[in-house]
């Protein structure tokens, strides 16, 4: 069994996108009460230092797991350039 590859790092402060907590009786289909997942956007050059330490752990991550698996050719990391209301991508600003 190959040993996975983990590796924590923390987001630069940043705006929550679209947060929703509901209220009353809890959807607890993907956890316990009290846990969400939310879209952060950041910006600056603390996002910029970010996003290259994400790169960083991406090309470290599939070269531990290429030694496993050869065939697999690339990494999906959650972080996208944001975009304004006009679906135009705002540089050094991204959505993690």
């Amino acid at each position: 069994m190959a040993i996975p590859y983990k590796k924590n790092i923390v987001t630069p402060i940043g705006t929550m996108s679209y947060p929703w907590l509901t209220q009353g009786n809890p959807d607890i289909r993907f956890g316990a009460p009290g846990k969400y997942k939310v879209n952060l956007i950041i910006s600056g050059p603390e996002a910029e230092k970010f996003k290259a330490e994400v790169d960083a752990i991406k090309v470290e991550a599939l070269a531990h797991l290429q030694k496993e698996n050869p065939k697999l050719q690339d990494l999906v990391v959650p972080m996208d350039l944001h975009k304004d209301e006009n679906g135009v991508d705002i540089p050094g600003t991204y959505v993690v």
